[in-house]
């Protein structure tokens, strides 16, 4: 492939060679390598997922934490969001394309929870590839754009 800078011919490196899949506990994770923040992939209600994957697992981290017997994880979301207003569990607390920050103690120091896009793709038989409308993409953005502005918001995340 063609380097758009120079001109010059280079080898372009497959996406498998630079995605490194980790497979362990979130926990040991997250303290094997100091992290202050976690980008979660959150629903809109921000209650955590019922199914395998990371949602479920750092809710699961947070609430196991022995010192925690008054709150659970949902409850530190809803004071953070709800601000004393009792809402049911299935309520909307974050908008696509939006980010929230709690705080994410024992696990880390913060939890940004991120609604991201609703796939709104098909898959072609002819190319074996998926699409999504630019409206997708554009809402995607605006998830890495939100992102970037909350950890500007907080200069302790190193």
């Amino acid at each position: 492939m063609e380097d758009c800078s120079t001109g010059e011919k280079r080898k372009m490196k497959k996406l498998s060679e630079l995605i490194s899949i980790k497979n362990e506990e979130i926990t040991e994770f997250v303290e094997k390598n100091d992290i202050d923040a976690i980008v979660n992939a959150a629903s809109p209600t921000l209650m955590g997922s019922d199914e395998l994957g990371v949602d479920k697992a750092i809710h699961e981290a947070i609430d196991k934490d022995p010192q925690r017997r008054d709150l659970s994880f949902n409850d530190i979301i809803r004071e953070t969001v709800d601000k004393g207003n009792t809402y049911p569990k299935d309520t909307i607390r974050c908008q696509r394309g939006k980010v929230i920050v709690t705080e994410g103690e024992p696990l880390c120091n913060y939890v940004m929870h991120v609604v991201g896009i609703k796939y709104d793709g098909k898959k072609t038989k002819k190319e074996r590839s998926y699409g999504v409308s630019s409206s997708c993409v554009r809402k995607l953005e605006q998830c890495y754009t939100e992102i970037v502005r909350e950890i500007r918001k907080h200069p302790d995340i190193t």
